[in-house]
């Protein structure tokens, strides 16, 4: 075994250990020193629940031994398109854990080129998809409440929107929390559920708040902060009543890019994207001001029109206005890298049509361009960031837009979209907001439309369970992501 800074057996080279940021697909590929003079490769790689990054082996020159300033290069698919990125690592001594190894013998002289990424994300296969019930059984959907809305980050709306002084009430699959936001701004988030006999704390979508979080039934008090049993009321328990042990029973919280996000289960895992939320950090993420909201309930089971969101299939038919701002959706595909034969030096350079920089009726930008943005990230349009089960962003050169994905029921589901500007794009003299979100929304009430016409098709008798087709390699990962939570031990 060859630990950090152990030389490879008579060649000049070394083993070192190292993490690198995220859950990525590392084995094969290449480190660079200071990004620029190849130093070697991963032999080997993945996941460690532990410290929520990847773990790698890899192959090193001797005089890289000490892990110093090395990168590596990984083909990600980004936006439905497979790009290069670099990524730094850390060399460490001890990882969580060792991955499986494999035995190689780089040559005297670094030639070696990485596995070439795969050529399309679409699926080789036709799998079956989720059955009837996944759409239309209460029990199937009590099921996922408890084991995916129920463990995972939900997004409770921005934090600037939550104003100081209040609570409000959020639910989280089968539990509801109250989050609150005290007159000095801090954040707190509590089961909303009295420890005495389980009363609601919070009765209304939005209450006022002072320093108490106080049960509206018998009385009983909690610090806000804390969540300690500071009062009982007119209730006088007796000596074996310990208060320490019956304060507020907390949520999980944190707050990324501007949003909170709230997780019930005991043990929360990291917060999920389909990207690394790093993918935005030139959006001035944190200081957009909300615009816009726009709200539409949708006669469909939560998962179908993640599905639809999923797939661009439907887009021909269904999108008109959409498919003429973005040209490749003509061809029912989201990216070129669906095509097949597609190879990553098939670069796309742009995703809207000539002369469109943003999703509004014109193609005209709004307000002022961001101006961190990259001449990649202005020339894309689009930049989607998806969070499952609650949540997908989609950040434009001028504004960005949320929505929030909310179950209701077997068969019906709420979306929340809100439209979020730079405070100058907002003062611009006769600015509407609601003229910028237009074309949004019609986009979205199409995706409605056709989610409940997939819904209503699922009550057939003659309807067993979808069969997926190449393209919907997006409604495949979801499907056995909800899957993998509902068959995970509790």
């Amino acid at each position: 075994r060859l630990g950090a800074g152990q030389a490879g057996r008579g060649s000049g080279w070394a083993r070192v250990r190292l993490e690198l940021p995220g859950n990525i697909s590392a084995e094969g590929s290449l480190l660079y020193h200071n990004r620029k003079t190849e130093a070697g490769f991963i032999t080997a790689a993945a996941w460690s629940p532990s410290v929520k990054k990847s773990i790698a082996l890899a192959q090193v020159p001797a005089r890289h031994r000490s892990g110093d300033n090395l990168w590596v290069e990984i083909y990600a698919l980004r936006e439905l398109q497979y790009v290069k990125l670099m990524l730094p690592v850390t060399a460490v001594e001890r990882p969580s854990f060792n991955p499986p190894r494999k035995r190689a013998t780089p040559p005297g002289r670094f030639s070696w080129a990485p596995t070439a990424p795969p050529l399309s994300p679409r699926l080789d296969h036709c799998p079956e998809g989720l059955p009837k019930a996944a759409y239309l059984s209460a029990d199937w959907y009590a099921r996922e409440m408890a084991t995916v809305f129920g463990s995972q980050w939900v997004c409770a709306g921005r934090l600037a929107d939550i104003a100081p002084g209040t609570m409000r009430r959020v639910r989280l699959g089968d539990a509801e929390a109250i989050l609150c936001r005290t007159d000095d701004g801090a954040i707190s988030a509590w089961h909303n559920s009295c420890r005495h006999r389980g009363s609601e704390l919070c009765r209304e979508a939005v209450e006022p708040l002072g320093k108490l979080v106080r049960c509206p039934c018998h009385a009983l008090a909690y610090d806000v902060r804390d969540g300690r049993l500071v009062a009982t009321g007119a209730v006088r328990p007796t000596d074996d009543f310990d208060r320490a042990a019956h304060g507020l029973l907390p949520v999980a919280h944190r707050i990324r890019h501007g949003f909170v996000f709230l997780n019930a289960s005991a043990a929360p895992g990291p917060l999920w994207s389909d990207v690394v939320l790093s993918r935005l950090d030139n959006w001035p993420m944190a200081e957009l001001v909300t615009g816009h909201r726009w709200e539409h309930e949708v006669a469909c089971n939560w998962k179908s029109f993640w599905e639809n969101y999923s797939e661009c299939l439907h887009c021909p038919g269904i999108h008109p206005e959409l498919c003429d701002l973005v040209p490749v959706y003509r061809t029912g595909v989201m990216g070129a890298s669906e095509a097949p034969g597609w190879t990553p030096v098939q670069m796309q350079s742009r995703n809207l049509k000539p002369g469109a920089e943003s999703w509004t009726l014109s193609g005209a930008p709004c307000g002022p361009v961001f101006p961190g943005l990259t001449q990649g990230e202005r020339d894309a349009g689009h930049t989607f960031v998806t969070l499952w089960p609650s949540v997908y962003l989609v950040a434009h050169v001028d504004q960005v837009r949320s929505v929030r994905v909310e179950p209701l029921g077997p068969k019906r589901m709420r979306l929340v979209a809100e439209w979020h500007f730079a405070a100058e794009t907002l003062a611009q003299p006769g600015f509407d907001a609601a003229e910028v979100a237009a074309f949004a929304r019609i986009v979205m009430g199409q995706d409605g439309a056709a989610s409940e016409m997939n819904q209503c098709g699922m009550h057939s008798p003659a309807f067993k369970a979808a069969r997926l087709m190449p393209e919907e390699y997006g409604i495949y990962r979801f499907q056995q992501w909800v899957l993998a939570l509902m068959e995970a031990p509790a």
